[in-house]
């Protein structure tokens, strides 16, 4: 759970350990970032319902406030195989040599591991 206090924010840092090569490891931790997000979207919508507090159709809508904010969600893979990682480390290069226009790729986000 990710909580705020003051000028402070504490969170939980995700480890995805690895011992095995995952080739699709990008989107891995491009999913589990969206499902983190979602849930922290999720609250602050319940949060709002339950005080009723939602003032426009916008808002209504989503759940959601201009005033809201998510925290950012890292997600780190911590590789501990023996054989040297040879696996895409973006969805970017999960798409190099596709037959998809590289410039197409400028406008989706790249999900670097870390």
């Amino acid at each position: 759970m990710i909580r705020s206090t003051g000028d402070c924010t504490y969170l939980i840092l995700g480890v995805e350990n690895q011992t095995e090569i995952h080739y699709a490891m990008p989107v891995r931790g491009m999913i589990y970032d969206g499902i983190n997000y979602g849930s922290q979207v999720n609250e602050i919508s319940r949060r709002h319902r339950t005080d009723h507090d939602l003032n426009s159709p916008a808002e209504f809508l989503s759940g959601f406030t201009a005033e809201d904010h998510l925290t950012p969600v890292v997600t780190i893979t911590v590789y501990w195989g023996s054989q040297p990682w040879d696996g895409p480390r973006s969805l970017h290069e999960m798409m190099q040599g596709s037959k998809v226009d590289s410039n197409v790729c400028l406008h989706t986000n790249c999900y670097l591991l870390a």
